[in-house]
């Protein structure tokens, strides 16, 4: 998507309050990274942070038009756990203490299944951040983060977990296997099988989807519901039993 990055008010680089310095932005999807380019353009003032914690790929849309530089930041860095200081001409980025705290600490761990078997090539990453690492053969960890961040361990098959660290300096993530809808039962005939094993057409038809129905028996509430059903009266009188019931042309049941 085309993305339009407006450059007005450059004369007020010079303002002594930075915070209030108008700006104008305006686009969809753009990323991140292009829009601090574009309030350095006009601002006159550069980003520093670390390049680790902050996402400059990640897109964004904006729409401000002469808006105080402040009001923009707030928008765009407090949501992703930011706060910024004016240091000459810099805005400095920094952890929120209001999210993490400032002080990085080495923190170790260990992913394992809720059987205690090692899961190697688990992902682990700093929320909010590109920040992370994989597992290694025996399920363990270690990386930088702030005393007060969280963790966001995955692994194929497996749920997400989110892990405090709360200034803790080791911790044993337990995951939890995903639910697969592939290995849920269902029932085929007078029998059940898995949608896994299941190799032929089935349809599925709930209680809900027929108790409102005027007809009386379930053989009839049936047609209609079932592509290709076919139910017919044996006697041919009203109230009869079923004759036949034929889907796709292959007799299916008899009374």
């Amino acid at each position: 998507m085309t993305a339009c990055l407006c450059n007005l008010n450059a004369q007020a680089r010079n303002a002594d309050d930075k915070g209030s310095l108008p700006v104008t932005l305006s686009g969809q999807d753009i990323p991140l990274e292009k829009v601090l380019k574009s309030i350095e353009k006009q601002t006159g003032l550069r980003f520093n942070y670390r390049s680790e914690l902050l996402n400059i790929n990640e897109k964004v849309s904006v729409n401000f038009r002469n808006r105080p530089l402040d009001e923009i930041l707030g928008q765009l860095l407090q949501p992703r756990g930011f706060a910024w200081k004016y240091i000459g001409t810099a805005i400095t980025l920094q952890l929120s203490v209001n999210t993490f705290t400032d002080t990085l600490i080495n923190f170790s761990g260990k992913v394992m299944s809720a059987e205690g078997t090692p899961l190697p090539g688990a992902t682990v990453v700093l929320k909010g951040t590109r920040n992370g690492v994989s597992s290694n053969a025996d399920g363990g960890f270690s990386l930088r983060a702030p005393g007060n961040g969280t963790l966001v361990v995955t692994y194929t098959g497996y749920q997400a977990q989110e892990l405090r660290i709360g200034g803790k300096r080791e911790a044993m993530v337990q995951m939890v296997k995903a639910v697969n809808e592939m290995n849920e039962q269902v029932v085929v005939a007078y029998g059940t099988t898995t949608q896994r094993s299941n190799t032929g057409a089935v349809t599925v038809i709930k209680g809900s989807q027929i108790e409102n129905l005027p007809n009386r028996s379930f053989d009839k509430s049936l047609q209609g519901l079932v592509p290709g059903l076919l139910v017919t009266n044996g006697t041919g009188q009203p109230g009869g039993g079923v004759a036949n019931m034929v889907v796709r042309g292959i007799s299916s049941g008899s009374d």
